[in-house]
């Protein structure tokens, strides 16, 4: 929670620049949207930025809470155990006795797999698989951990429009572009931060 508060006291002073407002005017009530949702752009253009933002407000209360959080970055090369294992002991990283059993369950021989595939079940949940980078990544996660409705919210960040909207299922209004600021608008922002 002190991340949570640190960063947003940190990047508030940002949230009306470019890339910002299409996805926080995506949720005006401040509650996670359930299902998938893409955010793509340039390497280094900023994509997590916002998400983070709306992640650790709903964290914290400013927004609609949700009863848990994960935010993972996908491994690269991928790999679907090695990526579950991050997602599961994140999911329990609020409660270090959970997260204490849950590394014991994994080192006994539980499944992560299986794990996230359990939590993913649950509603009121808000996950990030940031940096996914292939089509083939995101339908062997789908195929293994969301062959069920999804109940909860996911937003997957990517530098690619063509994972970005399969991820989605061409959904073009849950996909969002985060494009870099004009020379003004950063020097501006340079200047009040």
């Amino acid at each position: 929670m002190v991340e949570a508060r640190d960063w947003i006291n940190k990047f508030e002073s940002i949230k009306d620049y470019s890339g910002w407002n299409p996805i926080l005017e995506f949720v005006p009530d401040g509650s996670p949207p359930h299902g998938v949702t893409s955010v793509w752009g340039i390497a280094g253009v900023g994509k997590s930025a916002p998400v983070r933002s709306f992640y650790y407000k709903s964290m914290i209360g400013d927004l609609e809470p949700v009863r848990k959080y994960s935010w993972v970055d996908v491994p690269q090369p991928f790999d679907l155990t090695d990526f579950c294992r991050q997602l599961y002991m994140d999911f329990n990283s609020d409660d270090l006795e959970e997260k204490e059993t849950a590394a014991v369950r994994m080192i006994e021989g539980q499944d992560p797999i299986q794990g996230c595939r359990k939590f993913l079940q649950e509603d009121d949940y808000f996950v990030v698989f940031d940096g996914l980078c292939s089509i083939h990544d995101w339908d062997q996660i789908k195929e293994v951990l969301l062959s069920e409705p999804i109940k909860g919210s996911i937003f997957v960040i990517t530098n690619e429009k063509g994972v970005a909207t399969h991820c989605v299922d061409d959904r073009e209004d849950r996909v969002f572009n985060v494009k870099g600021l004009g020379a003004d608008t950063a020097l501006a922002l340079f200047t009040k931060t």
